[in-house]
């Protein structure tokens, strides 16, 4: 069995987003996010992806959640 994948995208154009595999971990993750000036990044996107390898180069597909 393959883990899901998922990745947080900020709304905010200055923060970086940050890949998580369940709820505890975006939780975990989400609490601590600050951007580069150290504010607290509250709203994300979340994207689950799914990684093929049925091609010569990993295709990954993002869909909104």
């Amino acid at each position: 069995m393959t883990a899901n994948n998922y990745h947080a995208t900020p709304y905010d154009p200055i923060a970086t987003g940050f890949y998580f595999h369940n709820y505890e971990d975006y939780e975990a993750k989400a609490r601590n996010h600050l951007n580069e000036y150290g504010d607290v990044v509250d709203e994300k996107s979340k994207m689950f992806l799914v990684i093929t390898t049925k091609c010569s180069t990993p295709l990954a597909l993002i869909r909104p959640i």
